[in-house]
């Protein structure tokens, strides 16, 4: 939403005017059903994120996802929202895997630095030849036929995100990604805009995962 200012709307809050009670959210629910079913991948989608500063509802996220540390969410006694008992703190579980849809116009807010550091990602544009084939054939895609047809993947999927020392397959090819990604960091450099050692680990982990789906 416009009015995100903190993260309420993600984590919900301690009620006020209740004492046990808490004030949950959906996404809330989807990370605690998440922690209690670790082998099924869980995704929060959050479409057009970058309405509001994600910086700022998103702050607490991007520190666990940097520290590894539990995010507070009250202190006290025990509290519950309904039949749901509300941790003290939040650990944010290796199964849940956050997406998020950004539009880039007079409406939204650019990601700084501190946000790319930390997210993949993918940019989707349109070809000729995308726009020609759809203009012959004009159809709404039948989502509902690709449901649950990965559904034999999700332990695998967590199990492979959760594995750390997956970096790329052959000494040949990392000796030429180590020489180009040293290429890249001199000339962005210059601009004052190199990366750190988040972005060359995870482009590692790409070319293991790129190479293992193209076999």
């Amino acid at each position: 939403g416009a009015d995100w200012m903190g993260n309420e709307n993600i984590l919900g809050y301690p009620n006020g005017l209740d004492k046990k009670g808490y004030v949950s959210t959906p996404a809330l629910k989807l990370i605690l059903h998440a922690q209690a079913n670790q082998r099924i991948p869980h995704f929060l989608i959050l479409d057009e994120m970058n309405l509001s500063h994600v910086e700022r509802y998103f702050a607490d996220f991007l520190s666990a996802i940097e520290s590894g540390e539990a995010i507070p969410l009250y202190q006290g006694n025990q509290r519950t929202d309904g039949d749901l008992n509300i941790p003290t703190d939040l650990m944010l579980p290796p199964n849940l895997f956050v997406i998020g849809t950004v539009n880039v116009d007079e409406t939204t807010y650019m990601f700084s630095p501190k946000v790319l550091d930390r997210a993949n990602v993918i940019e989707f544009r349109m070809e000729v030849d995308d726009l020609t084939n759809f203009l012959a054939t004009p159809i709404k895609p039948n989502l509902d036929a690709l449901a649950g047809e990965g559904e034999g993947f999700g332990s695998a999927f967590v199990e492979a995100a959760g594995d750390h020392d997956r970096g790329i397959p052959e000494k040949s090819v990392k000796d030429k990604v180590d020489k180009e990604m040293t290429k890249f960091f001199n000339v962005l450099a210059t601009e004052g805009a190199e990366f750190g050692y988040r972005t060359a680990y995870e482009s590692g982990r790409f070319l293991h995962f790129y190479n293992e789906l193209h076999k």
